[in-house]
């Protein structure tokens, strides 16, 4: 076969594949078929949480203070909002309505700010009755964090798996880093555990390097090793087990999964679209959910599109995935389900996720289970040796109480055994006397 032979079946399907991905982009936009949305995304660029004690970038380096959006993820949040737009401009009013869009925030500063702007990128004021203002307000809903069982995920690093070899290997994993941890224990004044300390110093390099400040040699060693190395390894511990998935976000899936259920039914009131404002570990946590999870973290922005479509009284979902930072948009397929997934294939392949999680890490979680083992097996020892001790202190203490006869008996037995030759063991004046 000559190489023009072997170069045009290769050249043929790019062409069909990116001609088949733009009937899918316009899909959304001209079909009559779309029916429901739900649009779950990461909020844009910010600061970091908080500056380690010996960081020469305290929280007065950053404009708007510690966990704020940037200049630059006011931006991308805002594209986001435009991205929508063009996507839904046929399927949703071109100004906002309420019954046609629910917006649901994190109670997180980062993710309340990110819905606004991708607010006013998806409604810009056009009916010429502005006086000044350029966006259309419009309401973002939230709850505080400790009842919030939908968005606001219990901790990622909860041993939520009873695979004893697995958790061994999770706290292997931080031993084979005692020396970076330990660098940073020594550089940077924290006294943290393992886990919050690569946390914490992941979170705060990474945004420095972001806003090109100035790292030294150690932390830009540190950052490389966090980023390429420990990172990437934790993440793909935390939703490899179905009851991690089903803990990160098994709550939010079987809301996604209700409403359209609902929207199907017809049952819905004319809502088009919900849509949840988060952090990149909703967005890695739903993916998982549905094992479509690559297990690379996701940058700034990343949103997730899952739609509902009905077409001749069938009804199938297609999932769609927006890496602002990588390469565009990309429909994705479930495991053992076509890229048109009928809605009743997908709720099956997705029953033992889609369930509300545990919303707080039990006593069961916070140790390997082999130490809660030995803790207990100690405890039970201890419990019941204090036990036997009771028992014999109050066996000697205690004598045994003397056994008088019936009063109609008395006369007879003291003339056997008179009562001034005391029983052996008898006490009448002992304590333990009734």
């Amino acid at each position: 076969m000559s190489s023009a032979e072997q170069w045009l079946p290769a050249t043929w399907r790019r062409l069909t594949a990116a001609v088949t991905m733009l009937l899918h982009l316009v899909s959304a936009q001209t079909s009559d078929s779309l029916t429901l949305v739900n649009v779950l995304y990461h909020h844009g660029d910010r600061s970091p949480l908080r500056a380690y004690p010996t960081d020469p970038y305290q929280e007065k380096a950053w404009a708007h203070g510690f966990s704020q959006l940037t200049e630059v993820g006011v931006q991308q949040q805002y594209d986001l909002g435009v991205f929508l737009r063009n996507r839904y401009q046929h399927f949703l009013n071109k100004s906002y309505h309420v019954h046609e869009l629910y917006v649901r925030s994190l109670d997180t500063d980062p993710a309340l700010s990110s819905a606004y702007c991708v607010l006013a990128g998806l409604f810009p004021r056009t009916d010429g009755h502005t006086g000044g203002v350029t966006w259309q307000p419009v309401p973002v809903h939230t709850t505080a964090s400790q009842q919030d069982h939908l968005l606001a995920s219990p901790d990622p690093w909860c041993d939520v798996t009873d695979d004893v070899d697995e958790i061994d290997q999770r706290h292997q994993l931080l031993e084979n880093y005692r020396e970076l941890l330990q660098t940073l224990r020594n550089y940077t004044g924290l006294t943290e555990d393992g886990i919050a300390m690569v946390d914490i110093m992941a979170d705060t390099l990474f945004c420095e390097e972001q806003h090109n400040m100035t790292l030294a040699t150690w932390a830009k060693d540190a950052l490389s090793l966090l980023r390429h190395k420990v990172l990437p390894e934790m993440i793909s511990r935390r939703y490899r087990s179905t009851a991690q998935r089903r803990q990160a976000a098994g709550a939010l899936l079987l809301k996604i999964i209700q409403d359209m259920s609902l929207s199907a039914s017809g049952q819905l009131d004319g809502t088009k679209m919900f849509m949840y404002s988060a952090h990149d570990t909703n967005v890695m946590a739903l993916l998982a959910s549905m094992n479509l999870f690559d297990g690379r973290p996701v940058p700034y922005s990343t949103a997730v599109l899952v739609e509902l479509h009905t077409l001749n009284h069938t009804h199938h979902v297609n999932v769609w995935l927006r890496n602002a930072s990588r390469d565009g948009l990309h429909q994705l397929t479930l495991p053992g389900c076509d890229v048109d997934c009928p809605l009743s294939q997908f709720i099956e392949l997705t029953k033992d996720t889609a369930l509300p999680g545990a919303t707080a890490c039990s006593i069961f979680n916070l140790f390997p289970l082999r130490q809660l083992a030995i803790v207990l097996a100690i405890s039970l020892s201890t419990g019941f040796t204090t036990l036997l001790c009771l028992f014999a202190v109050t066996s000697c203490c205690c004598p045994r109480r003397r056994l008088l006869p019936p009063k109609r008996y008395r006369k007879m037995f003291s003339e056997v055994v008179p009562e001034q030759v005391p029983m052996i063991g008898s006490s009448l004046g002992s304590d333990c006397d009734d």
